[in-house]
């Protein structure tokens, strides 16, 4: 299996390809640290035109702090100290799927806490068989992971604050929100998801007090630090270089992006409206149009089946809206979040490793 090789090179790479910008009068290097350069450094800050466009040197350490202008590059540490410990590319897939394990028990523990024991049984194992879940832990870096675990982070503080009386919920939410945000914004998808879903949904709980000032603040102030690689890059590129390489790394061409998307412009292939039917029914076949690979499998009667099972549980949870339980109010404030949170990805990042921060909400409703 391969590795997507951008990934790679942020696990191995500390500083960023010796790659030229101009060449008139002079050689002009998009690394911030090599003279003369197109990039700025100021104390260990190094801004560069490249990725990782924001990284933090201490004397032969290269971490990254941003990998481009809207992806944070704190998620990509455990992979870059795992290389300096070991060289080795096997040991940051094992970490990567380590650590996906650990997700899936920290969703089996959210349905226990708030669930059932089978809901919770189900949806770890429907995390643990899905392709695109198993498929992104071995090719991908932390950023991927870090969205999934910061929106199971934000839907139980939501559920905490709802239902548990949880005096440390905002806290929950505000960690959550920074730290889907600093791994990729992206994750602003997903907020407004939570968000339009917590809204609709307000009828669908027990009534609560209001937040006190003190877990607001706290909130707050936890979105502030866990955003901080962002922020801080921006700053440091918007005061220390005056212009950028035209590159889809900054928000120029992003931007482009995905007026093109929204209006039915010209896009990548990756990103056609069909991947919302390949992440459904069968992961596996986003691969044919997308990168032209021949012989890939169709739809999955088994997958399309369990759907059909999904849809007829979710029917009967809606059904039984007006005696309200825990339990019940989760599934169904889970199913219109996950529709939500779909059609707003679908919208805006067709992508399938995009789509795939549904999956843990997908589990959660299959539970």
């Amino acid at each position: 299996m391969g590795i997507v090789g951008e990934v790679e090179l942020a696990w191995f790479l500390g500083r960023p390809p010796a790659a030229l910008v101009a060449l008139q009068p002079t050689p002009t290097w998009a690394d911030g640290e090599s003279e003369p350069t197109a990039g700025a450094r100021v104390g260990p800050l190094v801004a560069s035109q490249v990725r990782p466009i924001e990284g933090l040197v201490l004397g032969s350490v290269h971490m990254p702090v941003a990998v481009n202008a809207y992806t944070g590059g704190i998620a990509d540490w455990p992979a870059r100290i795992v290389v300096r410990l070991t060289g080795s590319r096997r040991a940051v897939i094992a970490l990567h799927v380590a650590l996906g394990g650990l997700l899936i028990v920290l969703v089996h523990r959210f349905l226990r806490f708030r669930g059932t024991d089978v809901a919770a049984a189900i949806a770890a194992l429907f995390l643990a068989t899905d392709w695109s879940f198993l498929f992104y832990r071995k090719v991908l870096g932390g950023t991927e992971l870090l969205l999934q675990a910061a929106g199971l982070l934000c839907l139980w503080a939501i559920w905490s604050r709802r239902w548990g009386g949880d005096r440390h919920g905002l806290v929950a939410l505000g960690l959550a929100v920074g730290l889907g945000l600093c791994a990729k914004l992206t994750f602003g998808l997903t907020l407004v998801a939570f968000s339009l879903a917590t809204l609709l949904m307000r009828w669908d709980r027990p009534n609560m007090k209001p937040p006190r000032i003190e877990g607001v603040a706290a909130g707050l102030l936890a979105v502030v630090v866990c955003t901080a690689p962002l922020w801080i890059t921006a700053l440091h590129h918007g005061l220390a270089v005056p212009t950028h390489i035209p590159s889809h790394d900054f928000p120029q061409l992003q931007l482009r992006r995905v007026s093109a998307a929204l209006t039915g412009g010209p896009h990548p292939a990756r990103e056609t409206l069909a991947n919302l039917w390949f992440w459904l029914s069968e992961p596996l076949a986003f691969f044919g149009p997308a990168y032209g690979v021949d012989g890939l499998p169709g739809p999955s009667p088994w997958r399309i089946a369990g759907l059909v099972l999904v849809a007829a549980g979710t029917a009967l949870g809606w059904r039984d809206r007006h005696h309200p339980t825990p339990h019940a109010a989760l599934l169904r404030f889970c199913s219109v979040a996950l529709v939500l949170q779909v059609g707003l990805l679908w919208g805006v990042a067709r992508d399938l490793h995009h789509l795939a921060q549904a999956t843990p909400t997908f589990a959660i409703v299959a539970g």
